[in-house]
């Protein structure tokens, strides 16, 4: 009604790409949350959906860059909302997390730390395992627990930070099993797939170097199947191409 009637606003624009979310239309839904960023002054809600789906999408500096001016927007209100903030600084400190830059990412994790945000636990346990220069222990990923998770999104993010932290040891081979556990529970999360499809790339080097050159090839054709995933959602996304590009240069995999 509010599209026929030529009065689209940001809460319009966050309300319909919610809704194509829940359709399974991630793409459509990007370009409705930057239309509302877009037609935004005062209002950093659709910053903070637009950004969450970027880093699902796994374009994180883009989505760091929406994350900081939906934060400035909201900070610079007569009269700020405490949970939109506290919404828009978790993602910022897991974009950073993400990005591999744990200064930035503890900065604003501290910020909403005293909130009790289950995310926010979880990346801190991240930056604390990572922090151990690849010291791989039980004690250290306790905090990363798959059983405590509730729900596919919680699930995901957990093996997310797993898989992150056995690729950061160097133990591509783990965090391969992680980044596939991750993609089971959610599907559609784009820089799962393109981390799980780096972690195969690595195994393959290190099997082409022993000299198993079969196991070299299954892991190669494997991240060329993830790849290819990633494309069958997002034809464009260079960081597919790039991938698919490798994999015949070095393993010959068309």
């Amino acid at each position: 009604m509010a599209k026929a009637t030529g009065t689209l606003d940001t809460y319009i624009s966050v309300l319909e790409g919610r809704i194509l979310l829940k359709r399974g239309k991630p793409q459509l839904a990007t370009k409705v949350f930057q239309r509302g960023v877009d037609i935004s002054e005062w209002d950093g809600w659709p910053h903070f959906y637009l950004g969450r789906e970027l880093i699902r999408q796994g374009d994180i500096p883009k989505a760091i860059k929406i994350l900081e001016k939906g934060e400035e927007i909201e900070t610079g209100r007569w009269r700020y909302r405490k949970n939109l903030l506290v919404a828009i600084r978790t993602q910022l400190g897991i974009a950073y997390l993400l990005d591999g830059d744990l200064p930035n990412a503890e900065t604003w994790l501290k910020l909403v730390a005293k909130e009790g945000n289950p995310e926010v636990a979880r990346a801190f346990a991240c930056i604390r395992i990572k922090a151990n220069k690849g010291v791989v222990t039980e004690k250290a990923l306790v905090d990363l627990d798959p059983r405590k998770a509730k729900g596919p999104f919680q699930r995901c993010q957990v093996h997310l930070f797993r898989g992150l932290f056995y690729l950061s040891a160097d133990i591509p081979g783990k965090a391969s099993d992680e980044f596939g556990l991750a993609s089971r529970a959610d599907p559609r999360n784009l820089f799962v797939l393109l981390r799980w499809a780096k972690s195969l790339i690595e195994i393959a080097r290190d099997a082409q170097a022993e000299g198993e050159h079969e196991a070299a090839r299954n892991c190669a054709e494997q991240a060329k199947t993830v790849a290819e995933k990633v494309l069958s959602f997002d034809p464009r996304n260079e960081a597919a191409l790039k991938v698919l590009e490798r994999l015949c240069y070095e393993f010959n995999v068309l």
